[in-house]
């Protein structure tokens, strides 16, 4: 077997030196998907200042004195607003508005990320290199080398931007946004002040906005999906009575394999699965709906024993190398055994655009929760050593057809279900900021499976 693995490594690295774009970071590889094989095109429609409702105006009269103020009282502006209320169109007004000055648009995961610069895009904002649109880590920190190998992360000593735009901040920690602050930057913080708080607790940066928009913007009125986002951000649970039609509908536990079956036992690309959202609760649930899912796509009993497949969907669940960022998914392409410790696996990000060849860490599928202490990892690799260890353990990723809706925070699905379930041990305050947070995942369909 180690010679086969050895044989086939010397395969690959002959058929990578023939390609060109391929980049080595480490043990691993990375390549940009030509633009003509990226997927999500949207029709470009730019929004100016005159198309604001009057509560969007208001609004942003305040934004842009903020800003334009050099005597400004605060360096942080913190903008709330619900689903539907039109935060993404007023941060694409202040881009065309200023568009000499330099703005770093960013978000906490890469998922979040791609969503932003669609959106950014859709309107007429381009990427350029003083106007990035990037993860907050990519933006901020850089990584650091020892002999030439990765063994952590730094913050860089300084930023040249006129203004920081944080997207979906309600996702961003202490630590975090104190990184931030120290360039002494004017930062706009935007997001969602009903959504879920952060996972590493504390209040998080939209507990209080200083400015909120709460009214529905005219072109989400009407919005199934909008409208029941609403009824539970205001009520902390679903109504006792709904109405179905195509774009909202409620499924009992029972159907849920079938529907499924159904969804997934037909021909998909990577993009099709791409824009399914399963999401739950709790990682046990996670769990249960990803073997589920595998066994449907690969018709077999699946356990979290069962390796990765071509065309298996999997999610990254650490950053690393700049390029792969928590939250990203992928499909992958080719996955084999290359130690007792990883995967040698070739995978396609659709949605970002990228292609990576690398050591993915066979103990982190099929895992509760993700490998965060030198003390977790030591348990399935004895040998490993301290210096260096987030690096020496490989890429961290699980499958990813179900994630938790803590996970798909940022992120958006056509085709999204959710898995209705209450811990005991959670407040109300908790629970409806969790089933607010799950509804406005989907962009198009929604089905929550619930009794």
């Amino acid at each position: 077997m180690e010679m086969k693995n050895e044989e086939l490594d010397k395969a690959d690295q002959v058929e990578e030196s023939m390609q060109n774009g391929w980049v080595a970071e480490g043990r691993h590889r990375f390549r940009r998907v030509p633009v003509a094989e990226q997927h999500y095109k949207r029709d470009i429609k730019v929004v100016t200042r005159k198309d604001l409702s009057t509560d969007q105006e208001d609004v942003y009269g305040q934004i842009k004195r903020w800003f334009d103020d050099e005597n400004r009282a605060t360096e942080v502006l913190r903008f709330g607003g619900y689903a539907g209320t039109g935060k993404s169109t007023l941060i694409s007004v202040l881009a065309h508005e200023y568009k000499d000055r330099s703005i770093a648009f960013c978000a906490f995961t890469g998922k979040a990320t791609n969503v932003l610069k669609q959106k950014l895009e859709a309107a007429g904002v381009r990427e350029t290199p003083y106007r990035p649109i990037s993860t907050v880590h990519r933006l901020i920190y850089q990584p650091v080398f020892i002999k030439g190998s990765p063994v952590g992360w730094k913050l860089l000593e300084a930023l040249d931007y006129d203004l920081i735009i944080v997207d979906e901040a309600s996702m961003i920690d202490g630590d975090l946004f104190a990184d931030l602050r120290s360039f002494d930057i004017p930062i706009l913080a935007v997001g969602d002040h009903g959504q879920l708080t952060p996972v590493g607790g504390g209040a998080g940066l939209m507990k209080d906005p200083d400015l909120t928009l709460e009214k529905i913007h005219r072109q989400a009125e009407g919005n199934p999906v909008i409208l029941l986002a609403q009824y539970v951000r205001e009520a902390g649970a679903l109504p006792d009575r709904y109405v179905r039609d195509e774009h909202v509908n409620f499924l009992h536990p029972n159907a849920f394999p079938d529907r499924m079956q159904e969804l997934y036992s037909r021909p998909l690309t990577p993009r099709d699965i791409s824009d399914i959202g399963v999401l739950c609760y709790t990682n046990k649930k996670r769990m249960m709906a990803n073997n589920l899912i595998r066994g449907i796509r690969f018709k077999e009993n699946v356990t979290v024993n069962t390796p990765p497949r071509e065309e298996d969907q999997v999610i990254c669940l650490r950053n690393a190398h700049g390029l792969v960022f928590n939250g990203m998914r992928g499909s992958i392409v080719s996955s084999r055994p290359e130690s007792d410790h990883f995967y040698r696996t070739h995978v396609i990000f659709t949605e970002d655009a990228l292609e990576m060849k690398g050591q993915l860490c066979m103990h982190q599928f099929g895992r509760e929760k993700t490998i965060s202490t030198y003390e977790d990892a030591k348990q399935h690799m004895p040998e490993l050593r301290e210096r260096g260890w987030t690096f020496s353990i490989g890429l961290l990723f699980d499958y990813g057809y179900c994630l938790t809706v803590h996970k798909a925070q940022g992120s958006s699905f056509k085709d999204t279900f959710v898995l209705y379930e209450r811990p005991y041990n959670i407040t109300n305050e908790e629970f409806g900021r969790w089933l607010y947070t799950a509804v406005t995942r989907s962009s198009d369909k929604l089905t929550v499976v619930t009794r």
